[in-house]
Parts: C-alpha cells; sequence; structure tokens
C-alpha cells in the first residue's frame, strides 16, 4: 500500500467506536480541521467521561457476573450436600431396618422353639448363629449408640436422685 498525501487533515480519537461518541474530526469544504480543536479537546472530555461510565459498567456487569457465578456454585454444593445427606439416610434407615430384621428372626426363631416347648442347647450350632446375628444387628443399627446413651444418662439420673430422696426420707 502506497500512501500518497491528499492534504486533508484528520483528527482521530482511536478504539472508541464502541462508546457512540464522535471520534473523527476531518477537513471539509466548509471547515477546516484547526477550526474544529476546542470541539476535538472538549470531545476528549466526553470520551474520557464514556469510557469511565463503560468500564464501571463492564466492571459492574463482571461483579454481577461473578456474585452469579458464585451462587451458582453455592447452589450446587447445597445441592450435593443434601443429596449426599439424602443418600446417608437412606443408608441409614436400610441398616435400622435390616437390624430390626435380623432382631425379628432371632426372636422369631427362638419363639418357633419356645412354642414348641423345646429348649435350645447352648453352643449348638443354631444357638451360635443366632447370637452372631444378634450381634450383627448390634453392630449394624444406627441407633444403638444412642440407646446406650439415653440408657447411660436415666441411669445418671437415677442414680443422682436416689440420694437426695434417702436424704429426705432420714430427716
Amino acid at each position: 500500500v502506497e500512501y500518497v498525501p491528499t492534504g486533508e487533515l484528520t483528527l482521530s480519537i482511536m478504539n472508541v467506536r464502541y462508546l457512540s461518541v464522535r471520534s473523527t474530526w476531518r477537513d471539509g469544504k466548509h471547515q477546516r480541521v484547526e477550526g474544529c480543536l476546542n470541539d476535538f479537546v472538549a470531545s476528549l472530555y466526553v470520551v474520557a467521561d464514556a469510557l469511565r461510565a463503560h468500564r464501571a459498567e463492564r466492571e459492574r456487569q463482571r461483579k454481577e457476573s461473578e456474585d452469579a457465578e458464585r451462587r451458582r456454585h453455592e447452589e450446587q454444593a447445597r445441592a450435593a450436600e443434601e443429596a449426599r445427606r439424602e443418600k446417608e439416610l437412606r443408608e441409614v434407615i436400610r441398616d435400622w431396618r435390616f437390624a430390626q430384621d435380623v432382631r425379628d428372626y432371632v426372636a422369631e426363631a427362638r419363639g418357633m422353639v419356645a412354642d414348641a416347648g423345646l429348649t435350645m442347647m447352648e453352643g449348638a450350632p443354631f444357638d451360635e448363629w443366632l447370637k452372631f446375628a444378634a450381634a450383627c444387628a448390634e453392630q449394624l443399627d444406627p441407633l444403638t449408640g444412642l440407646r446406650a446413651n439415653i440408657a447411660r444418662v436415666v441411669a445418671e439420673k437415677a442414680a443422682a436422685t436416689k440420694p437426695v430422696s434417702q436424704a429426705s426420707n432420714a430427716g
């Protein structure tokens, strides 16, 4: 490309076409660039303000986007945590039901023997099997720990109230 001087001058503010502000002044039939210098300088302030406003708007949009992304991630994390807790609850209930079923099985087997007027020999294979099943039920039951804690608290309360009632009877 070969540039040939035309004698026409142009003043331009570069890279601001997206701002919708005047950015070019040219020599024309009725005006010269020299006569537009005041308008050009005044436009520099307008362009600077428009750039600031544009940057502020982009920053606001970026923050909104980040906030929306953060909220989306939080919602996903909350949903994942809820799904994890629901899965855990299903597993706990499954273990609890299985423990209940095993206890029912052990009770029914022992009941069948008792209803027949028989006694199960201690250490017999079936007796050992039922003991193993009962121990498994205790181990699998998610409420075993709660039952033990409740029994401990009740025993502590009973122990704490006994001396007080005995002291009041002595007086």
